[in-house]
């Protein structure tokens, strides 16, 4: 069971290289709003020089990598930005909101989870081939079971396209992506100093002796606590 981060980090080097960089290799979630950054952690990024080739301005959110370059005021910095990732951002649903078979229950992997920003942001991995039907994920809270931990379940409709659905065979592509799931705002009081206990549950595939997928899958879960 894998150990859940709950707050999302500045990772931060002080620049030897080019005199305008005063500090380099951050990354971190940002919302983006009229073509400015505003970070997890409540930093406004401006962007003054743009190495990415992506439509990033039509985001509503991203995972980025950038150089700070100038500061402006205390929350508000000119960066170089050197990577974005588009993050898909989503409201949770409840359990019967949305009917079974659109939800879908295909495997996919949870490589990473955090707390940031008011979000609960998940770094995902999925088998994909390019030409199919863009797969869909959800994040459904499950009904309260006990007074000490809220269980959630992702949910992934692949549309078919998975390893071991039928026409699905190796050599497989994976695909990663970013979401970013708002806290429910009637989360019960947290049952301790470090937060409330969650759970998210779901489905990926076991692994041979080598490492390598096979078709059948397994129930896994990420655990931890969200801050209160």
């Amino acid at each position: 069971m894998r150990k859940w981060l709950l707050l999302c980090g500045l990772v931060l080097a002080i620049s030897c290289g080019r005199d305008d960089t005063l500090l380099r290799g951050e990354r971190t979630m940002a919302d983006i709003r009229d073509g400015v950054l505003t970070t997890d952690n409540g930093l406004t990024y401006h962007i003054a020089e743009d190495e990415t080739s992506t439509e990033w301005k039509s985001w509503n959110r991203t995972f980025i990598t950038c150089d700070i370059l100038r500061q402006r005021s205390d929350k508000a910095f000119d960066i170089r930005l050197t990577e974005a990732h588009s993050v898909l951002r989503k409201e949770v649903v409840a359990e019967g909101a949305i009917p079974d078979e659109t939800l879908g229950d295909d495997p996919i992997q949870i490589t990473s989870g955090w707390v940031s920003g008011g979000y609960i942001n998940l770094l995902l991995r999925v088998v994909f081939r390019p030409e199919d039907e863009p797969h869909l994920i959800n994040l459904v809270r499950l009904p309260d079971a006990s007074g000490t931990t809220v269980r959630f379940r992702l949910r992934h409709n692949s549309h078919g396209d998975y390893y071991g659905a039928p026409g699905v065979e190796p050599p497989l592509s994976f695909g990663i992506a970013y979401v970013s799931f708002p806290v429910p705002s009637d989360l019960p009081e947290a049952d301790g100093a470090d937060g409330t206990q969650v759970e998210i549950r779901y489905r990926w595939h076991l692994t041979d002796g080598n490492g390598n997928l096979l078709p059948e899958t397994e129930e896994k879960s990420l655990t931890g606590r969200i801050p209160r």
